[in-house]
């Protein structure tokens, strides 16, 4: 009772002293203060009117971004130019001035990916071409790709036989780009007639296919002018030197007379009724979608930043109510709120949805309309507030009017942000105004903003965003179903909007509690410890110490930032050991377990396919002073995580509520063939399928608890390594009481044994039949590699090198040279478990019609890749290039060293993701002979998800 009490009034005392903070600061002046922008941006505008930002950025290290922005998207089209702007894009790699052929060919050369590294937008009113991690010591490099960036600005070919070969690259990109006609309707209606109704980037095929040289020659030479261009650079480089050389580079070009228009306006509607329906859809799903103009404060000021900061609260405080219905109304099967950007327009759209089966349509509409009805009349309420998250408050000045942004404070921290995030802003600041505000400064006025936000704020924006205007209510329901008319989706809104107060709040539910974390500190755990079975001393620095239990404890000496001891355990089973009725347990077994924390913060257990892991950390020591409590309440905290079976309700339901609507998700034609097309080279998929809706509806939470029980009974065969700089004697007595108490059986436990052959032994073909909107083939050939394949550091580097070079080579071959497909992708796999294994996934869209010819294309480059000369040294350097750039994100730490030597242990193997030696000795003969073993001892599978 007196700790209850206690609780209380503390908690009381805390929100008062929260409330004080608010009510002494002057929030109007606060508002109208001034945000610092970023001083390390050099921008400038070069008389021929080009606008230029550069800024100098270490985070990634020797790394460069060049960036071409173009005011010139599809909305300037003239009504025989609908596609043009996007096939300029394209024409912009077929060649330029200075950098004649395939563009592909120069950044295949130096390491840089397409896609990646190397790629070009565009959208409703910009394109942009992009140059990433382009390595700053190459001096020669980095003034081509500022070159290319010139030829871009104003010299690009465009040469009549790359624009005829170009015609079905784009034909192939519609293909893939292709959306269920109900999304085409939805966005008709969200566009309200506008300019962007008739303008979408990838244009009309009918002038796609049938456009001339000149037609795009006027329309790059109209549009691709200074006046209308910028160019923003930002790595670590120099940028005093960058600006100047930005200046001799594009100052000579000559300003031209074509200035790029305003960004048109959606016109505003009044509140429309929509319904869709969809031969995919698996259920019905009532929407309220919600078009939220962009703001037009450019964010200049801590004021003009509330509208954002309230809306992200509005959101989350919307998912808590969709949640709280889902939990009171078992027939929904999913809700939630998306804040979506529309392509490059400043506009965002809002979409608060619930679905359910088609039967309860009208039931559910009314549900998600009573829930928007409530928060306009009375707001978010007092559960969400109790849960809300206060933030540590910024500096201000003495007289409480502004916040302290020390000089800016940001500039004690000048490369926080990635380069591609200093990018983005200047981005937003060429084409919308948005202030180009530095991220510390914008982290002190979030903070504020969202300490000092009131219910009444937001009810009042919620209130504004669901007033009527620029709102559609939208009932999509499968096409088997009854369509109703708009007049009575429209009755079911209105008659909502005539309930009294206590109607409406029946759909508040009384919110159940999920399971409170216990905080270990406090705790008197009573253990059996364990013994000593066996000790031995590897190095200096590394000890082995096997306890009674079957645990062995690793004691690895080594000096961690702030004196901390860290202890990872890792046991070998994973939640592949589970029999197939339960192997859909597996999310469950980390989230539905009691939660433990201590006062060095919390950690759960994280549950894999054939691991167990618990990671956590302790303060060894403050100064001088040993701190043996904390590491007591560390393993405390491990102990009772990996020995409670206390198992929260309510996060049981929501995970089962997660895998009925991933069955629903399912169970439509079209994804049922993806299914059984992705799975054909298994030979047994039970494992991998999701349980009908049925079975999930009677998992039993005691069933749950027995499977709990006894996955963690047995720890014997379990490693843990114990890193830091601490004292053996005083931290060996709490780990024989809490890692050697941990239960065990006499067998170690060990990983499921899987057999050597779960892939099919013999190739074969598979044909989908799906419908629609447009002829396409989704075609998936399937490269496996099992029986007698060694995972080894040196296969994994052939893998890394193959997946390369046969990107390149397809992508050169069907779409520079055959111009059959948009893209080809390709996924590898490969891996130790459950089986040494490999797998390569080549997936593309084209045209059913040819789906065999071009399939048998790409199997001839594999066999020739084995057979003859494709392979050559230049690819395999261009991929060591790309490799040696992002090297620092390879490079090992504390954590890497501790998760390795526990690899080692379990797996016998560890292959280091960052090694290039390995990959440096890879050659075009050992390529070609690892190929031409994939095609000897594997198999080949091919798919074809084809509506013809």
């Amino acid at each position: 009772m007196k700790l209850i009490l206690l609780t209380v009034l503390l908690t009381m005392c805390s929100t008062g002293a929260f409330s004080q903070k608010r009510e002494s600061l002057n929030l109007e002046m606060i508002d109208k203060q001034a945000i610092p922008e970023d001083t390390m941006v050099r921008r400038g505008v070069l008389d021929n009117g080009l606008t230029y930002y550069v800024r100098k950025n270490d985070s990634p290290k020797k790394l460069a971004y060049f960036y071409l922005l173009v005011k010139a998207g599809s909305v300037v089209e003239q009504e025989n130019e609908r596609g043009i702007a996007h096939f300029v894009e394209h024409m912009q790699f077929k060649g330029t001035k200075h950098f004649p052929g395939s563009i592909f060919q120069f950044t295949q050369r130096h390491g840089l990916q397409f896609g990646h590294d190397t790629n070009a937008f565009t959208g409703f009113t910009t394109v942009r071409y992009q140059l990433n991690g382009i390595p700053v010591d190459d001096a020669v490099l980095m003034d081509s790709c500022l070159l290319l960036l010139r030829d871009w600005a104003g010299d690009a070919t465009i040469a009549a036989k790359d624009v005829e070969s170009e015609h079905n690259v784009i034909v192939e990109e519609w293909r893939t780009r292709m959306m269920p006609s109900f999304v085409q309707q939805l966005q008709n209606d969200f566009y309200n007639n506008s300019i962007y109704a008739r303008r979408s980037p990838i244009g009309d095929m009918d002038i796609v296919k049938n456009c001339t040289q000149q037609l795009v020659r006027n329309f790059y030479d109209r549009w691709y002018q200074p006046q209308n261009q910028a160019v923003v650079l930002v790595g670590d480089f120099d940028a005093d030197e960058m600006v100047m050389k930005v200046k001799r580079m594009f100052g000579d070009r000559k300003r031209g007379k074509t200035v790029s228009p305003a960004v048109p306006a959606i016109p505003d509607s009044e509140t429309k009724y929509l319904l869709y329906t969809e031969k995919q859809q698996p259920f019905a799903s009532l929407c309220y979608l919600l078009r939220l103009a962009g703001d037009t404060a450019k964010h200049q000021t801590v004021g003009s930043m509330k509208t954002d900061v309230v809306r992200d609260e509005i959101r989350m405080a919307m998912e808590m109510k969709l949640k709280s219905l889902r939990a009171k109304y078992p027939e929904l099967i999913d809700g939630s709120v998306m804040s979506v950007n529309v392509g490059d327009l400043s506009d965002k759209l809002w979409v608060l949805n619930l679905s359910a089966p088609q039967d309860q349509w009208r039931h559910t509409l009314e549900l998600l309309a009573m829930q928007v009805e409530l928060i306009r009349r009375k707001g978010f309420g007092d559960d969400y507030w109790k849960q809300r998250k206060n933030y540590i408050w910024p500096d201000y000045n003495a007289d409480s009017t502004a916040i302290v942004f020390v000089d800016t404070v940001y500039a004690k921290h000048p490369n926080s942000l990635g380069s591609t995030q200093h990018v983005e802003k200047c981005l937003a600041h060429f084409f919308n105004g948005d202030a180009i505000i530095p991220d510390m400064e914008r982290h002190l006025v979030d903070r504020h903003l969202k300490n000092t936000i009131t219910a009444d704020e937001l009810r009042e924006e919620f209130c504004r965003m669901t007033s009527g205007r620029n709102m559609m209510i939208g009932v999509m329901l499968p096409d088997s179903a009854m369509m109703p008319g708009r007049e009575e989706v429209e009755a079911v809104c209105q008659r909502v909007k005539q309930m009294s107060d206590e109607e409406l709040a029946e759909i508040e539910a009384v919110q159940q509690k999920k399971l409170d974390r216990i905080n270990v500190d406090s705790l008197d755990i009573p253990t059996v410890p364990g013994t000593v079975v066996k000790k031995k001393v590897l190095n200096d620095s590394i000890s082995e110490v096997l306890l009674s239990n079957g645990v062995k404890v690793v004691l690895m000496k080594q000096p961690m930032e702030h004196h901390l001891v860290n202890f990872m355990l890792r046991r070998p089973q994973g939640y592949s050991m589970l029999a197939d009725d339960d192997i859909n347990f597996h999310d469950m077994l980390g989230s539905c377990l009691r939660k433990f924390s201590c006062k060095n913060g919390q950690s759960n257990v994280v549950v894999e396919a054939f691991d167990d892991i618990f990671d956590c950390s302790a303060q060894w020591k403050t100064g001088d002073s040993l701190n043996l409590d904390r590491v007591e309440c560390t393993l405390k905290m491990l102990y009772k995580s990996l020995t409670t079976d206390e198992i929260d309700s309510v996060e049981f339901a929501e995970q089962k509520q997660k895998l009925q609507t991933s069955v629903a998700s399912l169970s439509t034609p079209l994804a049922q063939s993806a299914l059984k097309v992705g799975m054909m080279i298994l030979k047994d998929t039970r494992r991998q399928v999701t349980p009908s809706a049925e079975t999930i509806a009677n998992y039993d939470i005691g069933h749950f608890r027995e499977v709990v029980r006894e996955y963690f009974s047995n720890f014997n065969g379990a490693v843990m390594v114990v890193q830091g700089e601490y004292d053996t004697d005083s931290i060996m007595p709490l780990i024989l009481k809490y890692v050697g108490a941990l239960p065990s059986k006499p067998e170690r436990v060990k990983r499921t044994v899987w057999p050597s052959d779960h892939y099919k032994t013999e190739n074969s073909v598979m044909t989908e039949k799906i419908e629609t909107p447009a002829p396409i083939c989704q075609t998936f050939l399937f490269y496996t590699w099992e029986k007698g394949y060694k995972y080894t550091q040196q296969t994994h580097a052939h893998n890394e090198v193959l997946k390369s070079v046969l990107a390149n080579q397809l992508f050169q071959t069907l779409r520079v040279q055959h111009s059959d497909v948009y893209t080809p992708q390709i996924q590898m796999e490969d891996a130790l478990l459950p089986v040494p294994k490999m797998r390569y996934v080549i997936s593309y869209a084209c045209d059913p019609t040819q789906r065999e010819r071009i399939a048998e294309d790409v199997k001839r480059i594999v066999r020739d890749m084995a057979e003859g000369n494709l392979i050559t040294q230049d690819m395999i350097d261009s991929y060591v290039k790309s490799r040696e750039k992002v090297q620092d994100a390879y490079k090992g730490n504390e954590y890497t060293r501790r998760r390795d030597y526990l690899t080692q242990e379990l797996n016998g193997i560890v292959v280091n993701q960052g090694d290039l030696t390995y990959i440096r000795q890879v050659t075009p003969k050992s390529l070609k002979a690892f190929v031409k073993q994939l095609l000897k001892k594997g198999n080949l599978h091919v798919g074809y998800l084809t509506s013809e």
